[in-house]
Order: structure tokens, then sequence, then C-alpha cells
């Protein structure tokens, strides 16, 4: 397998902050995309991360209802999905690829290509209203560094 196919740890955060120009979201959505990309990071990257919200609030140090904003600013923004487990206070969450838009961050799919932000929201009833952010302008952004 090509080795330009996998995104690395480091690439996908410089992206992230590349992207904020273009796709920008408040400091405490910023520290939740990073809480969930360490916890990503910590379970290698094995996806969906389970997690309740009153954990991550707790980790972050923020209202209940600062994290439910900050969560919904992440997807609107592209940058996150998640969806409830039936039944549970947990969620699943998923992070979306800034290396590679569409693609959600997970190394064995992504390098197979088999799992795009398409067909994630595809197979959830419960996203497919999901606004889909515009990622046309996304790689003039970032192709100056």
């Amino acid at each position: 397998m090509a080795k330009e196919a996998m995104t690395g740890f480091i690439t996908e955060f410089r992206f992230f902050h590349q992207m904020q120009p273009v796709r920008p979201v408040s400091a405490c959505a910023q520290a939740l995309w990073h809480y969930l990309f360490y916890r990503a990071n910590a379970a290698f990257w094995q996806f969906p991360l389970k997690i309740q919200a009153n954990e991550i609030a707790g980790a972050l140090r923020i209202s209940r209802s600062a994290f439910m904003r900050s969560r919904e600013e992440l997807r609107s923004a592209g940058y996150l999905l998640y969806e409830h487990a039936p039944g549970t206070r947990t969620v699943k969450y998923y992070l979306v690829s800034n290396v590679r838009p569409h693609m959600l961050v997970t190394p064995a799919e992504m390098l197979a290509g088999t799992k795009s932000y398409q067909d994630f929201l595809s197979g959830t009833p419960a996203q497919k209203e999901v606004n889909h952010v515009a990622y046309e302008s996304c790689p003039e952004a970032v192709s100056g560094n």
C-alpha cells in the first residue's frame, strides 16, 4: 500500500489547524476536537469512540450544555460525526479526516478507501439530515503548506 495513502497523527493535527480559516470553530469546540483526537490515539484509532457526555465535559471542565454546543458545532463544520448508542448514555464518535475530505479517520478503512463520510451517513438514519460541508475549497486553503 502506498505510503501517501496513510494519514498520520501529526498530519491530521496540522491540517485541523490549517482548516480553521476555512471552517472555523470556537475555542471550546477546538478543545473538544483535541480531546477526541487524543482519545482516538489512546485507543489506537479504533472507531467508534464510545464515550459518555459527562465524561468528556468533566475532562474538559466545561458544562454539559457547553459540551453539547461544541459537539454540534464540530458536526456542522464537518469535523465530527456521532450517533447515540440505543438504550445507553454512550455516544459513538467518528472523526472526519482533514487530510482526506469525506473520509473518516480510521486507518485501515482509509487505506482501503472503503469508509467515506457519505457511507457513514447513508448507513445511519439518525444522521441523514446532516448538512454536508462543501470541501471543494479546502485543498486550495491548505495547498500553500
